[in-house]
């Protein structure tokens, strides 16, 4: 089962829109995931039972810092959203794409207020947020938006998101006819290519920051960068002009924590409020429901899980191999011995239930 931890609810509810884990909103369908919301004096969980599916809900007090623990990164990481090695947990917090995956699945705005397709669907037209500031005051336009996709797109980024981006678009035939006007040229017809929009790759940043960003974080976030260490600790700050309005909190802490344990009775004792990029095992997972400082909530389709077949070596070079490992297996016998029923079959499909797209019809089990 894959966990991510909090302890103090308040906060925690306080910042779903705008979250410092905006970038986890892509789903699977495999692997169940769990949200482990914690709240002072909130009744425990018998040991016993299975882990709950639901946590405290309630109105968020405003301010305090939220402090999380994830683990430690490479000494190369970089507040670069478009780079392999970014600073996965801030981003959302010092950023904001062009659009994003809304609640329901479905691509919503976020810096693009609206956008259409031509009638073959060979080009987009994005209309862009008026009144929005980058941390340094400076206006967003569209011309920032133009520049991180010409910044993805750059063989010297070495962005994972580059092979999906670079067949559909050519950065040399991007316009931007007004200040808040986006013109997108796509190589071919792609009726839906704002999705590929919203990966954690794609948050904008301001037009000629390439050599910067990593360091400086500027974005258009609701939190903007007071410290940052690589592979190590860091803070965030309110960004009180936000165009959405002031965040919930004061400020997110980060903290680098090598073992999972570790991360684990740091929440129990109350000094941290959330393990990020934490896949705890089933009996811990209990054990922090059983405490009087957490409860679990599980957010489903959040991650997921696939057994994988080294294609380039026999025996599975033979596609009828593979073929009859997909029919041979029992996936709710996987789900119930490894993930203890957290989760759903994904039959081969990384589309979650939940997205509009995703698509139902699976082979039936058969080893014979």
């Amino acid at each position: 089962m894959s966990e991510t931890s909090h302890r103090t609810a308040p906060a925690a509810a306080g910042i779903p829109r705008r979250s410092v884990l905006t970038a986890a909103a892509a789903g699977g369908a495999l692997g169940g995931s769990a949200l482990l919301t914690g709240c002072s004096g909130a009744a425990s969980a018998s040991p016993s039972r299975a882990v709950p599916t639901r946590g405290p809900t309630g109105r968020p007090d405003r301010g305090g810092t939220l402090r999380i623990a994830r683990p430690p990164a490479s000494d190369a990481e970089t507040l670069d959203p478009a780079s392999a090695l970014s600073a996965y947990e801030y981003l959302g917090a010092l950023y904001n794409r062009l659009v994003r995956i809304g609640p329901d699945g479905a691509v919503a705005p976020d810096l693009a207020e609206s956008w259409e397709p031509d009638p073959t669907a060979r080009t987009w037209t994005f209309r862009l947020r008026r009144g929005v500031t980058f941390h340094d005051g400076r206006a967003f336009t569209s011309a920032d938006a133009a520049y991180t996709l010409r910044h993805i797109l750059d063989s010297t980024t070495a962005s994972p998101q580059a092979p999906v981006l670079a067949p559909l678009v050519d950065p040399g035939r991007l316009r931007t006819p007004d200040a808040h006007t986006l013109v997108v040229p796509l190589k071919s017809p792609h009726a839906e290519f704002p999705s590929l929009l919203t990966h954690y790759n794609c948050y904008v940043v301001p037009e000629g920051s390439a050599r910067s960003i990593g360091r400086t974080g500027i974005g258009t976030g609701p939190f903007r960068l007071a410290s940052f260490t690589a592979a190590g600790p860091g803070r965030v700050t309110a960004y009180p002009d936000h165009w959405a309005g002031r965040p919930v909190l004061d400020a997110i802490d980060f903290f680098s924590v090598a073992d999972m344990q570790a991360r684990s009775n740091a929440l129990l004792a109350g000094q941290v409020d959330l393990l990020s990029q934490t896949n705890l095992d089933f009996a811990t997972a209990r054990v922090i429901a059983a405490s009087d400082r957490a409860t679990i909530a599980r957010a489903e389709n959040a991650q997921w899980y696939v057994l994988p077949m080294l294609t380039t070596e026999k025996p599975f070079t033979d596609v009828r191999v593979r073929q009859a490992m997909k029919l041979a297996y029992d996936p709710a016998h996987v789900l119930k011995v490894a993930l203890q029923g957290a989760g759903t079959p994904g039959w081969d499909n990384p589309v979650p239930p939940n997205d509009p797209h995703h698509h139902a019809a699976h082979p039936a089990h058969d080893p014979e």
